[in-house]
């Protein structure tokens, strides 16, 4: 056997010839590469809820549907789509049983009607709320008749953000109202909210004017003194970001109403030209965008719209100085015997005799009635656009409990009180057996939970627990 260097014995290779590895099935590979801007020009034409699932699709896509740039150009696309055959609503409604204050988002097209119940944020504390307007996809929610509890939110999104007060307080002895507005800064590219807090006549003290910057997350006092009182505790209308007010002015040439605009570069009220139409003292005129312009509509104060409508639109002779032109006449409008509000292609949103909202379309004369079950009374209607428009300070909503469901859970805690009422005497002094009636009387049928405990010194309560999504409530009684 031959030897090597080390005196150790050669080894034959040996050639070991691996056999072929069955082919793993491959991923398909993906054959359409699109462009950048081919893919944020089909994104933007998406509703913001497909948008939100599609940031799951991976990593750029979220940070591509987060970006400011694609937000801008998603609401861009949005408000400019003429598709906008759809009439977009949030209508503010009251429940007929617990009073809760409903939001419901009403779409409409030319073949079908959408009816959305919101979840919105405003604080449940608050017996009354009022919608302030829509920008951009944003809302505005405060509560009468001090402007607090200001609430900025997107439902869009289903985020929101609640407004610090200013550090100034209404004195009820002195201050009349509290007239909240919302409005946006496309210098700044910021939203803006204006409360003005109006003094007692008899005080001769001008309205103290604040403003609210969503950026700067601040109040600001404007070196401003209103000449007029404002006469609502909200603006009236508000058109491309602008809000309007009606006013009342009492001076040598007597008391009358007019219309006032905001300009928030300025921080300034500017007076629009008195409509020139009569009779004010019977017909109302409600100022409303109409088809991106500002429009009055004259209708009768009180009673059937069984009268035309006038229409008066503004329009600009180019120097700046706008003029009122009436544009048609519509109606009579039978069937609804009063008014919600206006939609921004035109459609009133009335009541019928009976209390239902019915929407009027007068370009055709035709009546659809929008079919809302849990409401008994309607405050009114602002136009919305969706958006993927965010502010800082956002945070997510939580859903809320169905109204019909709480009001069966308080009905129950009720009639549970008087019935532990009654078994007091009897769990004192038999402890141990109750359990099982709790049990029985528990059904859980409304997510109703509840158990016996037992203390150390003999003593004996009742708990239980009320579970609905996020919400979490537990009561305790001791017997």
């Amino acid at each position: 056997m031959p030897t090597g260097k080390n005196g150790r014995g050669k080894r034959s290779r040996r050639h070991h010839h691996s056999r072929p590895k069955p082919n793993k099935p491959q991923a398909p590979k993906s054959t359409c590469n699109l462009p950048h801007d081919v893919i944020v020009n089909i994104l933007s034409r998406l509703p913001v809820k497909t948008l939100l699932r599609f940031r799951s699709v991976s990593k750029p896509w979220r940070s591509l549907i987060r970006s400011p740039k694609f937000i801008t150009t998603h609401l861009q696309t949005t408000v400019q789509n003429p598709s906008a055959a759809a009439t977009s609503l949030i209508l503010h409604s009251l429940h007929h049983k617990s009073e809760d204050h409903l939001l419901f988002l009403v779409s409409i097209t030319p073949f079908r009607q959408e009816l959305t119940k919101l979840d919105h944020p405003f604080p449940g504390v608050f017996l009354e709320m009022e919608v302030v307007g829509s920008i951009n996809g944003l809302v505005c929610l405060c509560r009468p008749r001090w402007g607090d509890g200001i609430t900025i939110w997107n439902p869009a999104t289903k985020q929101s953000k609640g407004v610090k007060l200013s550090g100034y307080a209404p004195n009820p002895v002195f201050n009349d109202r509290v007239s909240i507005g919302f409005c946006y800064d496309p210098v700044g590219d910021d939203y803006k909210v204006i409360s003005i807090l109006n003094f007692k006549p008899e005080t001769k003290v001008p309205a103290r004017v604040e403003v609210y910057s969503c950026g700067a997350e601040s109040w600001k006092k404007l070196d401003v003194k209103p000449p007029f009182t404002f006469l609502q505790t909200k603006c009236i209308a508000i058109l491309k970001g602008v809000p309007y007010w009606v006013v009342g002015i009492d001076d040598e040439f007597g008391s009358r109403k007019a219309f006032v605009w905001f300009d928030v570069q300025k921080g300034v009220f500017h007076m629009l030209p008195a409509p020139m139409f009569g009779g004010m003292g019977v017909f109302e005129g409600c100022l409303v965008e109409w088809r991106d312009n500002l429009a009055v509509i004259v209708y009768p104060k009180t009673g059937p719209l069984y009268v035309p409508l006038d229409v008066w639109v503004m329009e600009d002779d180019g120097d700046g100085i706008g003029y009122w032109v009436k544009k048609f006449t519509v109606g009579p409008v039978l069937g609804i015997v009063g008014i919600v509000g206006f939609s921004r292609k035109g459609e009133i949103v009335g009541k019928d005799a009976e209390g239902k909202v019915v929407l009027y379309d007068w370009g055709t004369g035709g009546v659809e009635y929008l079919c809302i079950d849990d409401a008994q009374q309607h405050f009114g209607v602002c136009n919305y656009n969706e958006s993927l428009v965010s502010i800082k300070g956002f945070s997510s909503v939580s859903k809320q409990m169905d109204p019909d469901r709480q009001e069966l859970i308080n009905s129950c805690y009720g009639g549970l009180s008087s019935v532990w009422t009654m078994l007091s005497v009897y769990l004192s002094c038999v402890p141990r057996v109750c359990d099982n009636v709790i049990d029985l009387l528990c059904g859980c049928s409304f997510g109703l939970t509840m158990k016996v405990v037992h203390s150390a010194d003999g003593g004996v309560s009742i708990v239980w627990r009320t579970e609905e999504g996020d919400i979490d409530s537990i009561c305790e009684v001791d017997l």
